[in-house]
């Protein structure tokens, strides 16, 4: 995968995940957890990829439930057991995007 700018950001909230305006074609978050564990029953997710290139990008079995995910571009992405409950995804391109995976 191509990714041209990568930002983990650890201004406001140290576990967040921020990734804005990039090439991440391809990219592998396969498993990956953006959950931060209140209790065993209790979490939440933090996780912002905006304006971003997601063609063709693993995200089997990766929970972003109530993410700011707007804008990208989905095109052939792999979601397979991926949750996006909740989350923003509005203004995103998704052709060849199999929701019944998710």
């Amino acid at each position: 995968a191509v990714i041209y700018q990568w930002q983990i950001s650890a201004t406001s909230v140290p576990w967040a995940l921020t990734i804005r305006h990039c090439r991440a074609q391809g990219a592998d978050f396969r498993g990956a957890s953006f959950m931060n564990m209140i209790t065993t029953r209790t979490w939440f997710c933090s996780a912002y990829i905006t304006n971003t290139n997601l063609s063709y990008a693993n995200f089997s079995k990766v929970v972003l439930e109530k993410c700011e995910l707007w804008e990208n571009r989905w095109m052939g992405t792999q979601v397979l057991g991926a949750t996006f409950s909740g989350s923003d995804l509005s203004g995103g391109e998704f052709s060849t995007f199999d929701w019944r995976a998710a």
